[in-house]
């Protein structure tokens, strides 16, 4: 079996460096760094990211995305749209269809705001990373905070260009105790005075298995021995020290096995809680 790619260039022969910024990514920011290394996604996605679909910069740095159309060949992935695969975690800002991440999803309705009212201005919020509107009429908004992204599915008044009011439905009783978490997160990154941050400097052990998993597939894509990849994680010195035992070749291919697992549909494992 050929693992290799023509288009796919994998950054696994740059440094560890290279794979630093994941140690603090979301599970559903890992979801998108193992689909766009399966080689059937980067190929459709490579080709249809722009079809369909207009895409404006807004003033506060936020993409604003507009479909024109359903994409169901997207949607088989569990993409609203397609993304450039090219485009890491932090700088693709790909959106999950509540119905494939089974993630915490806020649906609310917007309301339009009087002009003597106060109301939210989605564009002008600091942790707002992507608004996408849908062939559908609903709007995804992606949204940064100290304690992990938040997404949110808006239906009724448009978000974009005038301040609005957010309604929360509540069907039972039982509603208040389940969301009152995910309330508070929406609260902390809707604040104006939200501060990002510095995801670099969380590791999990979760998180450095997902890291090492990834490393070892690009390796293995890229034509380097597992030894070698091994060197890359954990230093020569350890692999010269322990490579002829057998617990360091075990982990390595474990690894391997993980990561291809992961790109090939286990992605979506991470989104259940992402």
């Amino acid at each position: 079996m050929s693992f290799t790619h023509p288009r796919f260039r994998a950054p696994w022969l740059s440094s560890l460096q290279a794979y630093e910024y994941m140690s603090g990514l979301a599970r559903s920011d890992w979801a998108w760094e193992f689909l766009r290394r399966n080689p059937a996604f980067w190929s459709l996605a490579r080709l249809r990211h722009t079809r369909g679909v207009v895409h404006v910069r807004l003033a506060s740095g936020a993409i604003l995305t507009r479909l024109r159309a359903r994409q169901p060949n997207a949607e088989a992935w569990g993409l609203a749209a397609f993304t450039d695969p090219r485009l890491d975690a932090f700088h693709a800002h790909p959106v999950w269809i509540p119905e494939f991440a089974r993630r915490p999803t806020f649906q609310l309705t917007a309301r339009t705001t009087p002009k003597s009212a106060d109301g939210i201005d989605i564009r002008a919020l600091p942790s707002v990373e992507h608004i996408l509107l849908d062939a559908a009429g609903r709007q995804h908004v992606t949204l940064r905070g100290v304690h992990g992204r938040v997404w949110i599915t808006i239906v009724g008044a448009p978000v974009v260009p005038a301040p609005i009011t957010l309604c929360l439905s509540l069907g039972h009783a039982d509603d208040i105790v389940q969301k009152a978490g995910q309330l508070w997160r929406l609260g902390q990154a809707l604040s104006a005075s939200n501060k990002l941050p510095d995801l670099t400097t969380h590791r999990s052990a979760h998180s450095k298995r997902l890291r090492d998993a990834l490393i070892t597939l690009d390796g293995r894509r890229a034509g380097a021995t597992f030894r070698q990849i091994a060197s890359l994680i954990y230093g020569p010195e350890r692999v010269e020290r322990d490579w002829p035992g057998a617990g360091l070749k075990v982990r390595i291919r474990r690894d391997f096995q993980r990561g291809l697992a992961l790109c090939n549909g286990g992605y979506r494992d991470l989104l259940v809680q992402g």
